[in-house]
């Protein structure tokens, strides 16, 4: 199993990170990881999602494996001005807080709602088990075809 860690080298402009909060990169339309960057360099790179990490912070091959097919799977939820967008903005939200929003996924769900209740939700359908359900396909995915990275920002440079 491979190991991202201080030192590695950015994806995008090729220097050690060595400092700051450094930022897993994924595809969006496949689950792929394609590196880790600084977080400067991969704040426009549009084209792809990132995961920034706040060190000293370690992620396991399951967490890095949920990331992996997590971010594709969103991308294909309804969004923008479809209808039923309402799972896609609650999925993607509970990511900020990662990996700790996965203990009581529930909560956090009803948390969210409580805290944007003045927004319109509309959503046809029952946006719990929906989310539930999109949580256990992302889950189901990670384990049939895992990442074996994980990503270790604990240990001083």
């Amino acid at each position: 199993m491979d190991t991202i860690t201080w030192n590695a080298r950015c994806c995008f402009c090729y220097h050690q990170i060595q400092r700051g909060k450094p930022s897993l990169i994924f595809a969006t339309d496949s689950p792929e990881l394609i590196g880790v960057a600084h977080s400067s360099c991969s704040a426009k790179k549009f084209k792809y999602e990132r995961f920034q990490m706040c060190p000293p912070d370690y992620l396991s091959n399951d967490q890095v494996s949920f990331l992996l097919h997590f971010f594709p799977m969103l991308y294909k939820l309804p969004g923008g001005s479809e209808s039923n967008t309402e799972l896609r903005r609650c999925v993607a939200s509970m990511i900020w807080d990662y990996p700790s929003s996965m203990t009581q996924s529930i909560k956090y769900l009803r948390d969210l709602r409580e805290r944007n209740r003045d927004e319109p939700q509309q959503y046809q359908g029952d946006l719990e088990a929906d989310f539930l359900n999109f949580l256990g396909q992302v889950q189901k995915a990670a384990k049939e075809k895992p990442a074996n990275v994980e990503a270790d920002f604990r240990k001083t440079n």
